[in-house]
């Protein structure tokens, strides 16, 4: 699904053989309440229920998988204006998907970070329906859903999410957390 023109590059699928009894668990970070459950969480954006359920596939399988991505510039600036060309290329980035039929079903400002861009790193690619090359990236993809919906709908659809993210987020507004949790269950029920 267009990786290396609105996905992050995927350097490959690793698995490892865990040791008899080794108990493989989520990396660690600074420690977070969750406001939902009221439990301790590495990444504000995890759920808790993730992380038990990683925990139960990691003692239930004598091996580990890991999915190698490049590394990722940092989020959209919050409380600036938005420059007229990425507002466009944010658009246009859901606009892609929308194409191949494809409902990104979690649209926020946190799940677009910027591409990659130096010396030292891949060039991006060029899409293969508009040319355009995107300065970010989609991620967080796991809620994504292929439908048969059609075309305008889906991006019509993804505008509205992205509409929010870039008429707020200009005013130090954040389209996340707990207002973009409400607006799932509305859209998707869930």
């Amino acid at each position: 699904m267009l990786p290396r023109v609105v996905l992050p590059r995927c350097y490959g699928w690793f698995e490892a053989e865990l040791a008899e009894g080794q108990s493989f668990v989520h990396w660690t970070g600074p420690n977070r309440r969750s406001s939902r459950t009221g439990t301790e969480s590495s990444n504000p954006e995890w759920r808790f229920e993730d992380s038990r359920q990683l925990k139960e596939m990691s003692d239930s399988r004598n091996y580990v998988s890991v999915l190698l991505l490049e590394k990722l510039g940092g989020k959209l600036p919050s409380g600036v204006p938005l420059a007229e060309g990425l507002v466009k290329g944010i658009y246009d980035m859901y606009g892609e998907i929308a194409e191949l039929g494809v409902d990104h079903r979690d649209i926020r400002h946190s799940n677009i970070l910027a591409a990659p861009q130096g010396p030292t790193t891949l060039p991006s690619l060029p899409s293969p329906f508009t040319g355009r090359i995107y300065t970010h990236r989609m991620i967080d993809i796991e809620s994504c859903e292929k439908t048969n919906g059609e075309t305008w709908f889906l991006t019509a659809c993804q505008a509205s999410w992205v509409e929010g993210i870039v008429k707020y987020l200009p005013t130090g507004g954040m389209v996340d957390g707990e207002w973009h949790r409400m607006c799932m269950e509305v859209y998707h029920g869930h």
